[in-house]
């Protein structure tokens, strides 16, 4: 007769189950003895706990543990192990997992059997249903019948959007990983040289999601149109006519326009980076014609008009550079100086054919068009330092550097990269120059005088702070030429922060900043005399008190 199984996990509760697993694969299960009735094992625990399960007639009909937890009254971890060891190297008690009888059970099966068992479950259970679907629907795929195939994605996407025809947060995740599974096969199919059929799925895809109604928060849309958009580079370099064209004129149709910027984005990039032929880099200048006559329609100057419309510039510039018209590249540049991409075009273009003192001249200029943009004046000034320093201009790298130091004054860097160009020599008389200079500009000075070491200007200026912020910041470095003062100076901002009432944790931060006192000579006097002081003059602030130490009197 067959001998029963004996099955334990019943036995435990989940997360038991779980550090029990934990154990026994970290091998703390020792001189485990296996008896016709009785298994005795030791757990290495936080201790060495004694482990004993008796078994009769295939059942388990008491178990014990010395450790806490199951003198408790629940079945512990350590039984467990014993039992996921028992599993592993036993022959005589049957022991196995529940999944371990499932996987049997169904090995055992024919396939009239599980056939008969899916058919009837999956015309009752509907989540059954829809995941068999799921997994295997991509059997049909390169079938003639691949209408089927895209019934099932409008399907997928139908049972995620629900009755709300949206997309929520909760069932993001999901329907990320059911679109992957719906993605693999398609790219399985390209990779197989299926390039037509490939397209009709990413062409239906890409439709739905650009319609799509969702909680974006993760990037879903993103994600999945950039794994579109690498089976789309495939397809478009395996194909040939006609659907080469054919996938050339899809892209001229949906690039502007048709679905959200952000995901019209990956087909613009393929747009561009495929189809070199001078008759298709003739045909895109058709295309982005169109699509500039739109933008300029456009009556608003919002700042999405004009990244659009140098945006599409850019493209033609290229596209027009890569046809070798020269001329009309020009011409576009030359009406179009005032949009900062284009004048880079033309920086650009300068440079690669050395003509430095031009793409000066457009850097100087634009730094004047564009002096409200700082960020801008910032790109150009680093590309005329650039520009200095490849034609050996040491005095102009000298004084560019300058300008975009005071133009830039927050960035310590801009001023350490200044500071290279001198010998140690020189950079003492031109410290004090720029450093009064920087005065000036009524910047921030603190982060200049720590950097050179000026410590007495920067004790000056903390001073000049009535709350004292910049204490934290540059405490360690003054700490050892002026220890009195910091400690006089934190004293003064504990005191302004004593005078207002706070919750907690406002008072906890009071605590630390004692405790910080604390540390400065003589600053446990000066403490004391503090808590004295405020058990008296806050005495109507329990809370404070309490979390400062202070005896409360009634």
């Amino acid at each position: 007769m067959k001998q029963m199984a004996i099955v334990f996990e019943n036995l435990f509760r989940e997360i038991i189950l779980e550090r029990g697993y934990s154990y026994h694969l970290q091998d703390l299960v020792s001189e485990l003895e296996i008896g016709e009735s009785r298994v005795t094992a030791i757990v290495h625990g936080s201790e060495l706990y004694q482990v004993e399960i008796e078994i009769e007639g295939g059942e388990v009909t008491s178990m014990s543990c010395d450790c806490p937890y199951f003198s408790g009254g629940d079945n512990c971890k350590h039984l467990a192990a014993v039992f996921y060891a028992l599993r592993q190297d036993d022959d005589k008690h049957c022991v196995k997992s529940d999944h371990d009888v499932t996987m049997e059970l169904l090995e055992s099966l024919t396939s009239e059997e599980l056939i008969s068992f899916l058919r009837e479950e999956i015309s009752i259970n509907s989540d059954l249903h829809f995941k068999f679907k799921t997994k295997f629907q991509n059997k049909l795929v390169g079938e003639q019948d691949y209408t089927s195939y895209l019934r099932h994605i409008d399907s997928v996407f139908e049972f995620h959007l629900g009755r709300n025809n949206f997309i929520d947060y909760e069932r993001v995740m999901d329907f990320e990983v059911e679109i992957g599974e719906i993605i693999e096969p398609i790219s399985g199919l390209v990779g197989d040289g299926e390039y037509e059929l490939g397209f009709i799925m990413v062409e239906h895809l890409v439709s739905r999601i650009s319609e799509l109604s969702i909680d974006d928060s993760w990037g879903t849309t993103s994600s999945i149109m950039g794994e579109l958009a690498k089976i789309l580079r495939v397809i478009i370099e395996g194909s040939s006519e006609p659907l080469y064209t054919q996938i050339f004129q899809w892209l001229s149709q949906n690039i502007y326009g048709q679905i959200l910027d952000f995901l019209e984005e990956e087909l613009v990039g393929i747009f561009m980076e495929n189809y070199p032929e001078t008759e298709k880099l003739q045909q895109k200048i058709q295309v982005i014609d169109v699509i500039l006559a739109d933008i300029e329609k456009e009556s608003s100057e919002s700042w999405g008009r004009k990244y659009n419309l140098a945006k599409w510039l850019r493209n033609k510039i290229n596209i027009l550079l890569e046809l070798k018209d020269y001329k009309g590249a020009t011409a576009i540049i030359s009406e179009n100086l005032h949009l900062s991409e284009v004048r880079n075009i033309a920086v650009d273009w300068h440079l690669t054919n050395n003509e430095y003192e031009r793409a000066i001249g457009l850097l100087i200029s634009g730094k004047k068009l564009y002096s409200d943009y700082r960020g801008i004046v910032d790109d150009y000034s680093k590309k005329l330092i650039e520009i200095y320093k490849l034609i050996g201009n040491q005095e102009a790298v000298v004084a560019e550097s300058k300008r975009r130091l005071l133009q830039n004054p927050r960035d310590l860097q801009v001023y350490k990269d200044y500071r290279g160009l001198f010998s140690p020599k020189d950079w003492d008389k031109e410290r004090d120059a720029i450093l009064a200079e920087l005065v000036e500009t009524r910047r921030n000075m603190k982060p200049y005088y720590a950097e050179e070491n000026m410590l007495e200007q920067l004790l000056a200026e903390i001073k000049e702070d009535p709350s004292y912020l910049s204490l934290d910041t540059y405490e360690d470095i003054l700490f050892s030429s002026f220890t009195t003062e910091l400690r006089d100076l934190f004293k003064a901002r504990i005191i302004s922060m004593a005078k207002h009432a706070g919750g907690r944790k406002y008072y906890k931060r009071i605590n630390h900043e004692l405790k910080r006192i604390n540390r400065y000579p003589g600053g446990k006097h000066i403490v004391d005399k503090l808590l004295a002081t405020w058990q008296q003059q806050y005495k109507n602030r329990p809370a404070m008190l309490e979390e400062l130490g202070i005896p409360i009197h009634k």
